[in-house]
C-alpha cells in the first residue's frame, strides 16, 4: 500500500491517494473513525497537525490525503524524511492501525539539493554575466526576442538580389548555351513532310513493289484467305511425294500394302496377324468354364471342393500344398471378415489363476504405441481402444477365460466393431499381468478381409 511520493519543496502541499480492500481483494471502506498521522524520520511522535483524510473519495475503497507542510514549519523542515501511517481505522472490522500508506521527503534528495544550492551559490552572478555576454536567450536581462522569421518569398528575393554564388552559377550556365548559329531540331511534321517528298522515295517504292511486300504503295494485292486444315490434308494426300514414297518403300510388301489399306496402320509388317474378334474371345472363355468344354459347367461346393454340376461327371480333386494347409491351421493366424462378429479361441496361455489383468492388443506395426492400437480388449472391461481412439464399450468385445489352469481364453468382437476396421494385416498378442510378473504367452497375426455385402437391414 505504501509508496514514496517524492522529494517535495518546503512549505508546499502534497496530495496522494491510497486504497483499502477486504481479504478477497475487493475495495472496502476505511471505517472506525479513521485517522492518518505523519512521523518524521525514525521518530515516534506524530505531527500535531494531522493531514486531511477524505474517505471513499469518488469510489469505494479509494481515499485521499492532503498534507500542507506550511502548517508546521518546525516539523516539516528541509533535509528530512516522513512516513504517513494509519493511526486509527478498520477494514471490514479488522484493525489496520500501524499501516504505512505513503512516504515523502522535503529537500532531502540530490536534485532538490542541487537546485537549492544553485539558487544561493556565489558563482551565480558570474554565470549570469557570462550568459549576458554571449547573448543567450537564457540570460536574465537585456534579452531581445527574435523578430518574425522571413517568409519563403523574402528568402528567395534576398537570394536573387544579393547572392554572388547564384550570379556565378548564372554566368556559368549562360556560357554553355547555344551560339547564335544554333538551329532548333526539326519537328515531327517536318520530318514526315521531308520523307514524303524526298527524291529517294520513288526508288524505295520500286524496290518494295519488286519484293511483293504488302507495304508497297501501289499494285498491292491482298492475300487470299489461308487454307483450312481439311484443304491442307487433301493437298498432302494428293500431291505429297514423300507420303507416296512411304507407301512404296522397300520394306513394305504388296501383301502388307493390302493389309495397310484394310486396317489403316502404317506400322504393321508383312507377317501381321489380325487379333481375334470379340466373339472368338467369348467362345474361348466360355469353354474354360466347362469341365468337358461343352456341357458340364464347374461348381464350387460349400466345403470349397470343385466339381461338375452334372452328376455323371467325376468330381475334380484339388491338391492343397502342405505348407498352405499347415499355415491355415496355425492357431496364431487369425482372420476377421470385416462387418462380421469375430469369435476366436486363443491358443492356451497356461496357468492364469494368479492373474490381475488380461489384455488383447492388435496393431498395424510392432513399433506403434498402445495409444495407436487398432484393437485393444481387456478382460472384464471390454473394448478400450478402436483405430487409435479410446473406447469404453463393454458390450462390443470380451476376453473370457474358460479354463483357468490351462489358460483357455475365448475372444469375441462384435460386428459393429469389425465394420469399422480397414482391410489390413495386423499383429496381435495377449499379455497377462500375474502376481509373479508380466508375461506374453501368445502372439500372432490378424488379417482383416473385405466383406462383399457391406450393409444388411
Amino acid at each position: 500500500m505504501a509508496g514514496y511520493k517524492g522529494d517535495i519543496v518546503a512549505s508546499s502541499t502534497l496530495y496522494f491517494s491510497f486504497n483499502t480492500r477486504d481479504a478477497n481483494g475487493n475495495p472496502m471502506t476505511l471505517g472506525g473513525s479513521p485517522v492518518v498521522s505523519v512521523f518524521k524520520n525514525a521518530g515516534t511522535t506524530a505531527c500535531g497537525t494531522a493531514p486531511v483524510l477524505t474517505v471513499n473519495n469518488g469510489q469505494t475503497g479509494r481515499h485521499t490525503v492532503t498534507i500542507n507542510s506550511s502548517a508546521d514549519a518546525t516539523f516539516y523542515a528541509a533535509g528530512n524524511d516522513y512516513s504517513v501511517v494509519i493511526t486509527t481505522g478498520t477494514v471490514n472490522g479488522t484493525s489496520v492501525v500501524g499501516t504505512e500508506i505513503a512516504s515523502f521527503s522535503i529537500n532531502n534528495r540530490t536534485e532538490v539539493s542541487i537546485l537549492a544550492g544553485m539558487a544561493t551559490r556565489s558563482d551565480v552572478t558570474a554565470i549570469e554575466a557570462a550568459i549576458t555576454a554571449l547573448g543567450s536567450p537564457l540570460q536574465a536581462t537585456a534579452y531581445v526576442a527574435p523578430s518574425t522569421p522571413p517568409t519563403v518569398v523574402q528568402i528567395r528575393q534576398e537570394m536573387d538580389t544579393n547572392s554572388s554564388k547564384l550570379s556565378n552559377l548564372d554566368a556559368a550556365v549562360s556560357s554553355r548555351l547555344a551560339t547564335s548559329a544554333y538551329a532548333p531540331a526539326p519537328t515531327v511534321s517536318a520530318i514526315q513532310s521531308g520523307l514524303a517528298t524526298h527524291s529517294d522515295v520513288t526508288a524505295i517504292e520500286a524496290a518494295i513493289t519488286a519484293l511483293g511486300s504488302p507495304l508497297q504503295a501501289t499494285s498491292y494485292v491482298a492475300p487470299i484467305a489461308p487454307p483450312n486444315v481439311v484443304q491442307i490434308r487433301q493437298e498432302m494426300d494428293t500431291n505429297s511425294a514423300r507420303l507416296a514414297a512411304v507407301a512404296t518403300s522397300a520394306g513394305v510388301t504388296a501383301a502388307a500394302n493390302s493389309v495397310l489399306a484394310a486396317i489403316g496402320s502404317p506400322l504393321q509388317s508383312g507377317n501381321y496377324v489380325i487379333p481375334p474378334t470379340a466373339a472368338a474371345i467369348a467362345a474361348t472363355t466360355a469353354a474354360v468354364l466347362f469341365v468337358d468344354g461343352a456341357t458340364n459347367p464347374l461348381k464350387v461346393n460349400s466345403d470349397h471342393s470343385v466339381n461338375s454340376i452334372s452328376t455323371s461327371t467325376s468330381p475334380i480333386s484339388i491338391v492343397v500344398p502342405a505348407a498352405v494347409a499347415i499355415a491355415s491351421q496355425d492357431p496364431s493366424v487369425m482372420t476377421c471378415l470385416r462387418g462380421d462378429t469375430l469369435r476366436f479361441t486363443l491358443p492356451l496361455l497356461g496357468d492364469l489363476s494368479n492373474r490381475t489383468k488380461l489384455v488383447f492388443t492388435a496393431k498395424a506395426n510392432l513399433n506403434d504405441s498402445d495409444s495407436m492400437a487398432v484393437l485393444q480388449v481387456i478382460e472384464g472391461v471390454g473394448l478400450v481402444r478402436l483405430n487409435g481412439s479410446g473406447q469404453a464399450i463393454s458390450s462390443t468385445a470380451s476376453l473370457i477365460v474358460t479354463g483357468v489352469s490351462t489358460g483357455a481364453v475365448n475372444l469375441e468382437i462384435d460386428a459393429s466393431v469389425t465394420a469399422a476396421l480397414a482391410v489390413q494385416d495386423l499383429v496381435w498378442d495377449v499379455q497377462a499381468i500375474l502376481s509373479t510378473g508380466v508375461t506374453t504367452p501368445v502372439r500372432g497375426t490378424l488379417t482383416v478381409v473385405a466383406d462383399v455385402t457391406q450393409s444388411v437391414t
